[in-house]
């Protein structure tokens, strides 16, 4: 690593700067090899996605999206 920005010196960049940092840091990450394992809570709450959404695939994406606007209205 190269340089670590302080808290001020990043609060001194204008947005778009930070914006580049944040992409060129997430653009990084794509290019490792390595992998994060998960924390073992997270285990059962994938699985239970998984057989759900075996049970039920949900709909074409405009149902989807539709439902999903009509919940953020509630």
């Amino acid at each position: 690593m190269n340089k670590v920005l302080s808290k001020d010196e990043l609060a001194a960049l204008t947005m778009a700067e930070r914006l580049r940092l944040i992409e060129q840091i997430w653009d990084s990450l794509e290019t490792r090899d390595e992998t994060m394992p998960l924390p073992d809570w997270q285990v059962p709450i994938l699985d239970a996605r998984v057989a759900e959404h075996a049970r039920d695939p949900g709909g074409p994406w405009t149902e989807v999206e539709a439902d999903l606007w009509a919940r953020l209205r509630k």
